[in-house]
């Protein structure tokens, strides 16, 4: 009976398969998949190291998945036995194709902490190792505007005011204010155009988490 371990990663995860009654004077071939992000940037430095091999490991194939969830697929039809991916897809595929994992180790252990900070009248959710956060900083380009209110949870989502536009061939650049904050965005001229924004409208944005950047030393957020 084949048994499927998966080493969790928090946000990725690797599964390894073992065969009872194997000899050992043999190896027995694994197919191995990774999702295509840096979480699973052990894997890809393990295989051009050589480091599978140094193991005993005969990897008989090495794919690359965009998503977790095609990831979990091939795992469920048995095409491979060890994989780095998500978490949620790995649960889903435990729950609901019965597939046989256990978790067995983790990594991660010291990123992607998220912590609550106040910014004025904002709070925000970032990913930082420290609970003492004195600045945090996100590009224009990185805030997602919308003239109605995105759909999905309100982390990182906060209602202003438009106060300036500055127009150019290609891009506008908006001041938003949102309390006691004043925040520049910027975007695509033709997305600006299709809402139909003019100062004084109310505006919606998005601070996406793994654009926000924490600084340990200054005074303001923005």
């Amino acid at each position: 009976m084949k048994k499927v371990f998966i080493l969790l990663l928090i946000l990725g995860l690797s599964i390894f398969s073992s065969f009872s009654e194997c000899s050992p004077s043999k190896t027995v071939p694994i197919g191995m998949a990774v999702e295509f992000m840096d979480h699973a940037a052990c894997a890809y430095i393990s295989q051009d190291k050589g480091w599978f091999e140094e193991e005993g490991l005969n990897l008989a194939s090495y794919e690359s998945y965009v998503t977790g969830m095609a990831l979990a697929s091939a795992l469920a039809r048995g095409d491979i036995q060890v994989a780095y991916l998500c978490l949620v897809p790995a649960i889903n595929v435990y729950a609901n194709a019965k597939v046989p994992i256990k978790i067995v180790a983790g990594t991660h252990k010291y990123d992607y902490d998220l912590v609550e900070v106040k910014c004025g009248d904002i709070s925000l959710v970032v990913s930082s190792e420290r609970e003492k956060i004195k600045k945090v900083a996100i590009l224009p380009e990185d805030i997602y505007l919308s003239d109605t209110k995105p759909p999905g949870p309100d982390v990182n989502r906060v209602k202003g005011r438009l106060i300036e536009i500055e127009e150019s061939s290609s891009t506008v650049c908006c001041t938003v204010v949102t309390g006691k904050n004043s925040l520049k965005v910027k975007l695509p001229q033709e997305i600006f155009t299709g809402m139909s924004l003019n100062i004084g409208d109310e505006v919606w944005l998005i601070l996406a988490l793994r654009k926000l950047k924490t600084i340990t030393d200054g005074e303001k957020c923005f």
